[in-house]
């Protein structure tokens, strides 16, 4: 079975109809509009706030999710400055939205309450940056992920 869909892929390429896997693993597999329209979207939910095992987690899991569509995240911890760069890990384009919990980061820690706001800014990757947003925790008792998005 291995062996017929690598012939496939190869005949394809061969035929024009998709590109070789070298081209292939430069390019998102989505365009970068879309990704910018699907963050755009769900703006309300790019940082999100926990307070788990004596620590205030602050997590980037839905950016670095979209990555192949990202060159930069900027951001600021009570500020609005921001001058600090969140890494984002390398696309993988046939694994575009993959994020590998053993070595890609997600997450900021902190001292309880350390962090009133974190403001974000993105810079997608064709250069277009998004506007400036900034979050709070929510206002909820427990063990609860959650980020209100401010301004």
């Amino acid at each position: 079975m291995m062996r017929r869909v690598t012939r496939l892929a190869a005949g394809a390429v061969l035929a024009g109809l998709a590109q070789p896997s070298s081209a292939a693993a430069q390019a998102p597999t989505m365009p970068v509009e879309q990704m910018r329209a699907a963050l755009q979207a769900t703006a309300g939910q790019w940082i999100q706030f926990r307070n788990f095992d004596g620590r205030q987690w602050v997590y980037f899991t839905g950016l670095v999710t979209w990555k192949c569509g990202l060159k930069e995240i900027r951001y600021s911890v009570n500020g609005r400055d921001l001058a600090q760069r969140f890494p984002l890990p390398e696309c993988n384009p046939q694994m575009p939205f993959h994020v590998d919990p053993t070595k890609d980061r997600v997450y900021l820690t902190f001292p309880l309450g350390g962090a009133e706001t974190v403001s974000v800014q993105l810079v997608y990757s064709d250069g277009v940056e998004s506007p400036p947003r900034t979050y709070r925790p929510c206002d909820v008792e427990g063990d609860v992920t959650c980020g209100l998005l401010i301004d």
